[in-house]
Parts: C-alpha cells; sequence; structure tokens
C-alpha cells in the first residue's frame, strides 16, 4: 500500500499522466514533438511498442492514429493528456488496456522555413519577363516573414496595379509537395524602362510632327508623366498644343489632331434639305476637325450657322 501511494505522488509532481505500464502494448508521450506533417498523428508524439518488441496490427493502428492537425509551419500547440486518451477512445480502443505515460501537456511545433526574399524576387521577374517589360526591383514590402513547410518550393507572382507610380503589385503563392499554398501580396518598388518616343528637335507650338520629329530613347516611367504617348506613330501628324524641347518625350495632353478647317478660312457651304441641293461661301469661325460641328458665316446672308467639316474647304449644313 505505501509503495503504491509513493509512486502515485512521483507521479503527480512529475506532472505525468499515466496508467500502469506492464501491458501488451505501451504508449510513452514525448513533452516536446517537432513534426513536418499537416496532422499530428500518435506516432508523432509518443513511443509505441508491444511486448517483446512485436509489431502487431494494433500497434500500427496506433501509431497511425490522427490526434490533431498540425499548427502552421512555425507554429506551435499543446496537446492534453486528456484530449489524446479521448482520441484513442474514439477509435475503439480502452485506454485501460494499454499501459501509458502522457505528459499533462505536449508541445507540438510544425517545421518551416523562412521563405527567401530571393525566391520572391525570382518569381517576380519571370513575371515582368512574360511580360517583355525591362524592371530593375528595388525593395519588396509585404507585412512579416512567411513561413513555409520544408521541402521543394514552387513560387507563383501574378501581378496587380496600384496608383503609386513605380509601386508594382503582386500576389504570391508558394506551395511545397502539393500542401495548401501560403497566399500573401507583395508591393515591389521598380525601375521600369521603356523606348518611348521623345523630341528630336525643339517643337514650336501650333506645328505639326513629322516623322523626322520623333525618335526613341530608353526612360525610366517612374521619372516622366504618366499620360506619355508611347508609340511613335501616334504622334506623327498631330499638332502641339505647347512647346516641346529637344529630347522632351510627348505628352498626349500637349498633343492634338490639327484642324481640317481653321478659323478664317473661306469654305464651301454645302446646304442640303431633302433631294435638294446648293452651295455657297462661307466664313469659318472656328478651328474644326472632320465629322466635328462649327459655326460659319454665310458671306452672302451674313447668318451664322452651324455646319459639320466633311474636308478641306467644305462643310455641310443640314436641315
Amino acid at each position: 500500500m505505501k509503495r503504491t501511494l509513493l509512486v502515485a505522488l512521483i507521479l503527480i509532481s512529475s506532472n505525468v499522466f499515466a496508467e500502469s505500464l506492464p501491458r501488451a502494448i505501451s504508449v510513452v508521450g514525448r513533452p516536446t514533438v517537432i513534426v513536418t506533417t499537416p496532422n499530428i498523428s500518435l506516432g508523432d508524439i509518443a513511443d509505441i511498442d508491444s511486448k517483446g518488441g512485436i509489431i502487431n496490427e494494433q500497434v500500427l493502428a496506433l501509431k497511425k492514429m490522427t490526434v490533431a492537425t498540425a499548427p502552421k509551419p512555425g507554429d506551435t500547440l499543446t496537446l492534453s493528456a486528456q484530449e489524446i486518451l479521448a482520441k484513442i477512445r474514439e477509435q475503439g480502443i480502452d485506454p485501460s488496456t494499454i499501459g501509458y505515460s502522457l505528459p499533462r501537456v505536449i508541445e507540438v511545433r510544425r517545421a518551416g522555413r523562412s521563405l527567401l526574399t530571393s525566391e520572391i524576387e525570382q518569381a517576380i521577374r519571370m513575371v515582368f519577363e512574360r511580360e517583355g517589360r525591362q524592371a530593375d526591383i528595388k525593395k519588396l514590402h509585404y507585412s512579416s516573414e512567411i513561413q513555409i513547410p520544408p521541402g521543394d518550393t514552387a513560387v507563383e507572382a501574378i501581378s496587380f496595379q496600384t496608383n503609386v507610380p513605380g509601386r508594382n503589385g503582386f500576389q504570391i503563392e508558394a506551395s511545397v509537395d502539393g500542401e495548401p499554398a501560403a497566399k500573401f501580396n507583395v508591393f515591389a518598388q521598380v525601375d521600369e524602362w521603356l523606348e518611348l518616343p521623345t523630341a528630336t528637335r525643339a517643337i514650336k507650338r501650333g506645328e505639326v510632327v513629322n516623322e523626322s520629329d520623333v525618335v526613341r530613347a530608353r526612360l525610366n516611367i517612374n521619372a516622366i508623366p504618366r499620360d506619355i504617348a508611347r508609340d511613335p506613330h501616334s504622334v506623327i501628324g498631330l499638332e502641339t498644343k505647347q512647346n516641346i524641347d529637344s529630347g522632351e518625350v510627348f505628352r498626349q495632353s500637349a498633343l492634338k489632331i490639327p484642324p481640317v478647317i481653321t478659323t478664317g478660312a473661306r469654305v464651301t457651304a454645302l446646304y442640303r434639305a431633302g433631294m435638294m441641293e446648293a452651295t455657297a461661301s462661307a466664313i469659318a469661325l472656328e478651328d474644326g476637325i472632320q465629322n466635328q460641328r462649327i459655326r460659319i458665316r454665310n458671306e452672302s446672308s451674313k447668318k451664322i450657322i452651324e455646319a459639320k467639316v466633311i474636308e478641306p474647304g467644305l462643310v455641310m449644313v443640314e436641315r
């Protein structure tokens, strides 16, 4: 009797939850454990043996039995002895039929590693290469250190737009051996370079841009206005609304389609009413491009009316 009380006191003082071990199967828990898989098995947290070291079906079943879902890589959880015994009962095993010695609390940590910045940068560079963009990554911004399971890692980046020049957004997905991917957003500070049309000479306001006035130059798009013209052919034939210096980019807001008819020009006004047509001489009172409606003054009647620009020197008045 005294011996039994002494054993009980030792077990209580050592924070161990135990049933007498001399049974056909013994389960001896470990106080701290590191796991590598998404689920925690009884074999991960305890040594399970049978008398004489014989591995039978019940031993294998106990080793494979899932007792909890593992935490995220790098995180830790605790399992109580009561939780573990409850899981054993759920499998239809009476804990009194086995000998066990379990710490009252078992600490389980999921193995993990930090996703390297170089891995994220490489995934982002692949996006730039696929999209044919020339960009230098200056700095990456993301919320915290990303922990992933150890193993072969595949990192993918998907770009999305931001409203800040030079700041590119990417959704990163890091997958390891088929496990659910770690997903998070990264903002990359980049210098991006493009071949853009620039002026070969100083072009005065009101001049029309000719092919010889345009040359491509490699420029950092973060250092230039957002409304730049990117295609050289899109600026040829347009009229400048302000002076453009030699070497300066062409801004869309600084260009316009040159008028087909200019203010003060004498035009032929074609009057059309049903099947009847007539012409008269008129003076344009404002500039106009093709299909634009402008005001004209009939030279004979002196009336000011509205007409649609058809082509140089010709407008149409419809009734």
